[in-house]
């Protein structure tokens, strides 16, 4: 049985007891207006504000610094704290005026860290000047008008009651100039709390630090509700949604609910289907937003509160809904008050908007009628519609309905024919709006069912039960299986060079049903990959031609395929495109390009001295991983190298050597065909040697122009110069030095 959302009557019953417990799982202390007040005695009423406990030391009239609504208070905690007490001067110089006074300013900065609607609630007060030493009442220097923060007089401090002097063990400043005017009054406290105290007229100097202790006036004129400060008793004991808490009046430290004109009385809409039940539900709109910002509510019996509950957050939102449970809630008449309110931490003052207050009538079996005024009623529930059903397995299916009314919908399936299931629709259901929506059931039984959907409107109206039937489900036919030719094509060769890495040839196609491919190679390294259909090549394969044939087959048909694997020799470079001064040099290799050879291969170097020139020597040396000349690495000649060659102007020679497997390059000089058998014609006078890093030449013709050359041919310097001179060289390696004429190999 397909079951998304709605619950069973098992979870049904045990949310109706959840509901009707939640009135008696805790307890908050909280009552209408203001209790009786314990003013500037022992015990004495204690008030949370700002975040502080103050004792109540005047009220209405009555007490210390008294006026007519109002609570004078006195502050028992500490505002700052430190390791001995938190400390100031009175004033930095001796100076005992409280006008402009560090006292005074540290009074102003504490009252300014109040929000603004706790600002809202003090009284200011003067602070008459002019006084004289030891004045008890007026304070040295001018008046402070507005003061709402303020440290007490002499005989302020005298007015109250003994014990309410006592300040956390510590002293603390009055505003009374002492018997100097750089001395000012203070309470001394000794022992901490059970030591003596003793209100010091005299005074001391008012550079020295003890604690200030601010006292005020708070306006009582807007108090709707007052509750437990802290504790478990607090307004904290109650949770959006928990259901209604019960309440008795509060003993301990208070803190008010004051009403406040800029907070929203929210817009109400009642569900009339659901008045007269254990779960009215309403929308609201219209709603202050806000941190800590709540739709609240108590019940009243008497003028005296019985419930209390925090119905909705509205921190971000001016609308919504909520349930109010009345399970638990025994019969008889209510006064209900909803309300916009700010319920704050403990210690700070809370703030609600005026109230809408209706009757609640609670009868005998736990259901609630709401009556009264300030509100709507909308009793028109949702019309459902059925829409296309679509049974594609047995498990899966989509059913299709349509709403008139935007809110949730709730669904259960049934065998097709049974009885109709109760679906709950106390919690949340699944968002729908007015256009066509589409349940996706995917825990289907085989087999025909019923799906009941019924819909709850934003208010909380709900429809009648919509019932479409699912009809079982048929597998359709099974096609026939179309066997096709089996093919393969694709890339007919490859050329590799030896050395290679491991590598693939493009894809194969295959083409048929069923088929399957076997690879016959001429070589073990070559394999068919069939996921990627390629064929994977190892590296390792020496140079050759290596045929694979692939074959493609089904159980109707075969094909195949020839593909031809190349790998060729790995070709050296031949480095020999020097400029040969005095003659020419051919290469010829088994490559078309000649400055490219194989290993093993023979190489053919012909050379034909020019006019007048003669060969001097030839060499044919290695070259390093830079492509530079290692001279001592000689690769072997078919005739000897480094002797002076009987090759003169007008013949030729072959020179030959096998190539090995690296880079060569083939160096040749010439000299003037003297018969002379020193590296230098000395009838030229030209002469060259290189030592520490420098060419030397001497011998220069002045008619002559000096160029010298690399082993690779690379011209590095030419130009007339004197008899004798020296060249810095790049590095080692093998240098060509010709005036034209003459031609001489230095090796360095």
């Amino acid at each position: 049985m397909e079951k998304k959302k709605p619950c069973i009557l098992a979870a049904f019953i045990m949310l109706a007891a959840f509901f009707a417990q939640q009135p008696v799982k805790a307890q908050v202390d909280i009552q209408a207006g203001l209790p009786t007040l314990n003013v500037n005695t022992t015990p004495v009423t204690l008030v949370g504000f700002g975040g502080k406990q103050w004792s109540v030391i005047g009220y209405n009239g009555s007490g210390v610094a008294s006026v007519s609504g109002a609570l004078t208070l006195l502050c028992n905690d500490e505002w700052d704290t430190a390791v001995f007490g938190f400390c100031i001067p009175f004033n930095t110089a001796l100076n005992n005026e409280y006008s402009g006074s560090v006292l005074q300013g540290y009074m102003n900065t504490k009252y300014n860290g109040l929000s603004s609607k706790e600002q809202a609630l003090v009284v200011g007060r003067t602070l008459p000047g002019g006084g004289a030493i030891l004045d008890p009442d007026n304070i040295a220097g001018p008046a402070v008008v507005d003061a709402k923060f303020w440290p007490l007089s002499v005989n302020e401090a005298y007015a109250t009651e003994y014990e309410l002097l006592r300040f956390v063990g510590s002293d603390w400043w009055l505003r009374t100039p002492g018997v100097l005017s750089g001395i000012v009054a203070r309470v001394i406290v000794n022992s901490g709390i059970s030591g003596s105290i003793y209100i010091e007229e005299s005074g001391i100097w008012s550079n020295m630090e003890i604690a200030p202790r601010p006292a005020t006036q708070l306006d009582l004129s807007s108090v709707l509700y007052t509750s437990s400060a802290n504790g478990t008793g607090s307004k904290a004991s109650a949770t959006t949604g928990g259901g209604l808490v019960g309440a008795v009046a509060p003993t301990g430290a208070l803190k008010f609910t004051m009403e406040d004109s800029g907070m929203a009385t929210p817009v109400l809409t009642l569900a009339g289907s659901t008045n007269g039940t254990a779960n009215i539900s309403f929308e609201y709109s219209g709603a202050t937003t806000g941190i800590d910002q709540y739709i609240s509510c108590t019940l009243e019996q008497s003028g005296n509160v019985v419930y209390y509950g925090k119905l909705a957050s509205c921190a971000s939102a001016t609308y919504g809904n909520f349930i109010l449970p009345i399970s638990g809630i025994s019969a008889g008449n209510y006064t209900l008050n909803i309300f916009c309110e700010q319920a704050n931490g403990d210690n700070y003052s809370d703030f609600a908007g005026t109230p809408l207050s209706v009757t609640l009538t609670v009868n005998g079996s736990g259901n609630g009628t709401i009556s009264g005024t300030g509100f709507t009623i909308v009793t028109t529930v949702p019309t459902l519609t059925a829409g296309a059903v679509n049974r594609t397995s047995n498990q899966n299916a989509t059913v299709e309905f349509t709403s008139d009314k935007t809110g949730e919908y709730y669904y259960d399936v049934v065998a097709s024919g049974a009885s109709a299931p109760f679906i709950n629709t106390s919690g949340a259901g699944i968002a729908c709006g007015t256009s066509a929506t589409t349940i996706a059931l995917t825990t289907l039984t085989a087999g025909a069912k019923d799906i009941y959907i019924v819909a709850k409107d934003a208010i909380g109206n709900v429809s009648s039960p919509l019932i479409i039937t699912i009809p079982g489900y048929a597998s359709p036919p099974t096609p026939p299986v179309t066997v096709t030719t089996a093919g393969i094509s694709g890339p007919t060769s490859m050329t590799l060079t030896e050395g290679y890495a491991a590598t693939s040839t493009n894809a194969f196609t295959v083409t048929g049903t069923g088929v399957s491919v076997t690879v016959t190679s001429s070589n073990a390294l070559i394999a068919w990959n069939n996921a990627t259909k390629q064929l994977n090549i190892a590296e390792g394969l020496p140079a050759g031609n290596y045929p694979v044939t692939l074959r493609a087959a089904n159980n109707s048909s075969s094909s195949t395929f020839t593909f031809t694997l190349t790998v060729e020799k790995r070709a050296y470079y031949l480095q020999w495109n020097q400029i040969f001064t005095g003659g020419s040099v051919i290469v010829r290799t088994n490559n078309a390009n000649p400055y490219l050879s194989a290993e093993g291969d023979e190489v053919t170097i012909t050379v034909t001295p020019d006019e007048g020139r003669e060969l001097h020597d030839i060499y044919v040396y290695m070259l390093d991983n830079a492509m530079h000349i290692n001279t001592n690495v000689i690769i072997p000649l078919s005739s000897a190298p480094g002797t002076r060659s009987t090759l003169r102007s007008g013949t030729s020679q072959t020179f030959t050597f096998t190539m090995p497997a690296h880079h060569v390059a083939i160096v040749a000089t010439f000299t003037t065909a003297t018969g002379n058998e020193q590296l230098i014609a000395n009838n030229e006078q030209l002469k060259a040697y290189a030592e520490n890093g420098v060419l030397y030449v001497s011998g220069l013709q002045a008619d002559r122009t000096l160029s010298v050359y690399n082993a690779m041919g690379i011209l590095i310097h030419v130009g007339a110069e004197s008899a004798r001179h020296a060249y810095p060289l790049p590095g080692r390696g093998v240098y060509i030095v010709t005036d034209g004429k003459t031609t001489v190999k230095v090796v360095y």
